[in-house]
């Protein structure tokens, strides 16, 4: 039988090829890579978050101001309200606080939900500042209608004494004690005028006086000289200031004048 040659077909034994060399810094620099690239991704991920969240907290401080300008609003609203009702009377000054607290818990407590605690505290110092101020307000407003109320009466009082001193035979001795009593509710109205005010109040109800006595008087000679006297250098000369007085000696002289000549031309007939 005939042999197939085999050549070295199967005899012959492998033999290692070349060896491939690789840099090792390679793949160090391809991680850097990685890692560049991973930190770039992370750091516009973070600055992104960052931006958000300073947007948001921007967002979240003007609704915060935006909150406190119309509380602001609301509280001169309740003020507004409160001054007109004590303008009209339909509440009585005295109870001005009370009807403004009450106002105010009604508009509730701020809402700082969802807002950092930093805005969230200047936010509610806002309010409080707003509900200070109006508070403050109505306590002028108090204030006000409580003097106005004191001058009412301090002047109702004035002008009763006055009419009672324009009568005949008044004890004014009487009537300027009443005045004087009552100088803790006229200073109470008129503060430090009241003075004045008082001291006007008596220079014109004794000018209203004397020349009441001055007209009962002016057909009686002797009457008259007797009233020129007090006024002149008697009980009366302090109760005039010195045009009041010399106003009303020429008017007393006058009387006296035209009650001689009557009687002068009674006498002729």
């Amino acid at each position: 039988m005939p042999r197939i040659p085999l050549g070295n077909f199967g005899n012959v034994v492998a033999q290692p090829g070349g060896r491939v060399s690789v840099n090792p810094a390679a793949f160090t620099a391809g991680a850097e890579a990685i890692q560049r690239a991973a930190g770039n991704v992370m750091s516009v991920l973070e600055q992104q978050q960052q931006e958000e969240q300073r947007q948001e907290e921007m967002l979240s401080r003007a609704k915060a101001a935006n909150s406190v300008l119309d509380r602001e609003m609301q509280v001169d609203a309740v003020h507004g309200e409160i001054s007109q009702q004590v303008a009209e009377g339909t509440i009585h000054y005295s109870d001005a606080k009370n009807a403004y607290k009450q106002k105010i818990q009604e508009l509730g407590a701020p809402d700082v939900k969802g807002m950092d605690p930093v805005t969230a505290e200047n936010m509610t110092k806002g309010f409080k500042r707003a509900e200070f101020k109006g508070e403050n307000a109505v306590e002028g407003l108090v204030i006000k209608a409580k003097s106005a109320d004191f001058k009412a009466q301090a002047d109702g009082i004035l002008d009763k004494l006055g009419k009672k001193a324009g009568l005949p035979g008044t004890d004014m001795a009487a009537v300027t004690a009443q005045i004087d009593a009552m100088d803790e509710i006229g200073r109470q109205a008129y503060g430090s005028a009241w003075e004045k005010r008082k001291q006007d109040w008596k220079d014109n109800t004794w000018d209203a006086q004397l020349n009441q006595q001055a007209m009962v008087t002016r057909d009686n000679l002797q009457g008259i000289s007797a009233l020129q006297k007090r006024i002149t250098e008697g009980d009366y000369a302090d109760k005039l200031d010195s045009n009041r007085r010399n106003t009303l000696v020429a008017k007393l002289d006058a009387y006296k004048t035209s009650l001689i000549q009557r009687n002068e031309a009674a006498a002729a007939r």
